[in-house]
């Protein structure tokens, strides 16, 4: 452990690289016998900044910065420009790390001219350029914050400095992700929690091991949703440090994986929970993640006005305080709501909004969100954003799309994929053979096991508000006369399994005067059609031939799926997808996005003005095409 703090001048240094803020407090400004100077302050001044005492920090500085030899003048004014980048005082902060930046430059230049070692010189170099860096990741700015952020790290390597790498690689990590280069991001988080472990920074090491969680949850990287789930509870479960933005984040990330997996009532009771946290930190960041797992849960569950005006009052807040990453994800959810509610010119705006702002920024999420918008496939690895991946399988309508959900366990894009609205109160058979998966408003509760063919003939016999009596049921299931000593008992343990089975929605089989019923607005349908090559398929559920008066499980209807399509190829068939949300389909950009000549999508799409689907308009380069099916 010496060799690590071989450059350490002071003890209040090395209890710095230790993380042990408190402690330095201790010795200091919280003793009765604290002399302030050259060898201490800036790490006073750190520890101060990193546990959110900006005033105090900044109250030292100001007293002490011009009595501070260059070097502890530069450290100083770092650490206090992080804490007023964090309070999102950007014009106080940028002037802070700028003037770090003149005065490293000064300071090399003497060293250079003096012949100082050049680890001395290199760590100089490292305080300007993290700062900077952080400054532009803070602001939103990630191409500018990768080129200063390596730089960081190619100076705290040069100088042997390892807490400068540690938190220079943690940086780096960041930015990488934001930029979409998960895969070497999350490398550099992990060599930077390494480091944090060997300098016994157990504060930094749990803030870096949470920050991995984090990401593969953002980018879903885990063989399904239970994993990122186990491991974000088991990191709540971890935190030994009294760091309520470590616990928010996880507890808000938390639920918007429950989110994902379609239990909202769990999400949103998680998201109470956080809400504490979330406003005793007083983070922008937080709140806006916050704020926006609000509005997810309410679009989901259809109450989209709502949804909206959470998600734009975050988009202000994010833009009083300058972070173009929260009016990103902000603009990126009021896209959502305004296409499921059908404002198509608002729609429109808020994503050319958000191309212009990921043009400044760089950011990666934010370029899948638009690309989808725009039917385009995103211009990245398949693989490094799983997550993302699964998403634009869903957008473009990918074949087998369903059991790809299952094997994930994002289970809300059923709603999408199924075309369920919030509104309905759906049981839906055999997404997965012999499952059982209940939709209402916006909540997914699926059951892979227990659904007999008794219960499944149940429900289909009572369906579309039929009420049945015992009489009708027995003869319905069993095909025999009704016996009360005999098929009482049979009827009464069939009901209770079946409402076991539709738990939380027991409800929805009601007891009538007459007999059984399903509640008013509960529909059902069948998951998946079987084709099936013999001439006399076997009986469904091993019972007898159904008559036509019988209820037959219902087909699940593509969307938009009309006769004529029998006669198109996939190509121009995701066209016509494509058409339905555009106004105008112009030859160029579908070919781009078909990856296919002119010539090949001019086929197509006159193929489609033959059938009569879509209309031309204009001649040569601005030749373009609307649907005559809106």
């Amino acid at each position: 452990m010496l060799a690590i703090y071989d450059m350490a001048d002071h003890e209040s240094e090395k209890l710095l690289y230790q993380g042990r803020y408190s402690e330095i407090l201790a010795l200091s400004v919280d003793s009765l016998d604290f002399q302030p100077g050259p060898e201490n302050l800036p790490h006073v001044v750190a520890a101060l900044a990193l546990l959110g005492r900006t005033e105090e920090a900044g109250g030292l500085y100001h007293a002490y910065i011009q009595t501070l030899p260059p070097k502890a003048a530069l450290v100083t004014r770092f650490f206090y420009a992080l804490a007023v980048c964090r309070e999102r005082r950007m014009p106080a902060a940028r002037a802070l790390f700028v003037e770090n930046l003149k005065r490293a430059r000064e300071l090399v230049q003497r060293f250079a001219h003096e012949g100082a070692p050049i680890p001395e010189m290199e760590r100089v170099k490292f305080y300007a350029a993290q700062g900077l860096a952080f400054l532009r990741y803070n602001m939103g700015y990630m191409r500018q914050a990768e080129f200063w952020s390596r730089k960081a790290l190619t100076s705290a390597t040069a100088s042997s400095f390892q807490y400068g790498s540690c938190l220079a690689h943690e940086l780096y990590g960041h930015v990488q992700l934001q930029l979409g280069h998960v895969n070497a991001g999350m490398i550099n988080l992990k060599l930077a929690r390494e480091k944090a472990s060997r300098l016994g920074q157990g504060a930094l090491t749990q803030t870096f091991d949470a920050a991995q969680r984090l990401y593969r949850a953002t980018y879903g990287l885990c063989s399904h949703a239970d994993e990122i789930l186990a491991e974000l509870n088991e990191a709540l479960g971890r935190c030994k440090y009294e760091d309520a933005y470590t616990k928010a984040a996880l507890q808000i990330q938390l639920a918007r994986i429950l989110t994902l997996t379609g239990d909202l009532r769990e999400a949103t009771a998680l998201l109470e929970k956080a809400s504490a946290l979330v406003y005793r930190v007083d983070n922008p960041y937080l709140e806006t993640i916050y704020n926006l797992g609000l509005a997810h849960v309410q679009m989901l569950e259809g109450n989209y006005s709502i949804a909206l005006s959470i998600a734009r009052n975050a988009e202000s807040r994010a833009r009083d305080r300058s972070y173009m990453p929260s009016v990103l994800k902000s603009l990126g959810l009021q896209s959502q709501i305004l296409e499921r509610m059908g404002m198509g010119a608002e729609h429109r705006a808020v994503i050319r909004d958000m191309k212009a702002l990921t043009a400044k920024s760089g950011s990666f999420i934010s370029q899948r969100i638009q690309s989808r918008s725009e039917y385009m496939s995103a211009s990245c690895r398949r693989g490094e954003d799983p997550l993302g991946d699964l998403i634009d399988d869903v957008h473009f309508h990918k074949r087998d799309i369903i059991a790809d959900i299952f094997a994930k366990g994002w289970l809300t894009f059923l709603h999408q994929v199924l075309g369920v609205t919030p509104q309905q109160n759906l049981i839906v058979f055999d997404l997965q053979p012999g499952s059982l998966t209940l939709f209402s408003r916006g909540h997914i509760v699926h059951r892979a096991e227990g659904c007999s063919a008794l219960i499944k003939k149940l429900l289909l016999a009572l369906k579309d508000g039929r009420e049945l009596s015992k009489e009708e049921i027995t003869h319905c299931l069993w095909a025999q006369p009704y016996h009360p000593a005999r098929h009482d008992p049979l009827i009464y343990t069939l009901i209770a399994r079946t409402r076991k089975l539709l738990q939380p929605y027991a409800r929805w089989i009601e007891v009538t005067e007459q007999g059984y019923r399903l509640e008013e607005g509960v529909s059902l349908r069948n998951g998946r059609v079987v084709a099936s090559t013999s001439k006399d398929p076997e009986p469904p559920f091993g019972l007898s031939p159904p008559s036509a008066a019988d209820p037959q499980p219902e087909a699940v209807e593509s969307p938009g799926w009309e006769d004529y399509r029998a006669q198109l190829n996939v190509r121009q068939i995701e066209i016509l997808d494509i058409a339905q949300t555009l106004e105008k389909i112009q030859p160029r950009n579908m070919a781009r996005r078909f990856k296919v000549s002119d010539a090949t999508i001019t086929r197509d799409l006159s193929r489609l003005v033959e059938l009569g689907t879509l209309q031309r308009f204009g001649s040569g380069r601005s030749t373009y095409y609307q649907t005559l099916n809106p």
